[in-house]
């Protein structure tokens, strides 16, 4: 039998630029994997995001960057294991992904 995945939103907001933030403090699997997509809640960014394994800031931010309104799909993961930062404060992410 196929598994079937259930399909969630979450939004993470920086509210420090050059201060990463984890995605999610809590262990969150998505086994169906994710589409992050650099758009804040309620508006479209001004700078770029940048999602990368390390909590280290400067392990962040030597990602590529995310432009405003760009998006990177990640496989099966666990969103607790990623990081956030923006260029600019207040400017975020929406994630769209299924577990």
């Amino acid at each position: 039998m196929a598994r079937s995945y259930e399909p969630f939103h979450y939004a993470k907001t920086v509210t420090t630029p050059s201060t990463a933030v984890q995605i999610r403090t809590t262990r969150t699997m998505c086994e169906g994997g994710a589409l992050v997509i650099a758009k804040k809640v309620g508006g479209e960014n001004t700078g770029n995001i940048f999602i990368g394994p390390s909590g280290e800031d400067q392990g962040v931010r030597e990602t590529a960057p995310l432009a405003p309104g760009g998006s990177i799909s990640l496989p099966a993961c666990d969103l607790s294991d990623f990081w956030l930062d923006a260029d600019t404060a207040g400017d975020g992410v929406t994630i769209l992904a299924m577990n």
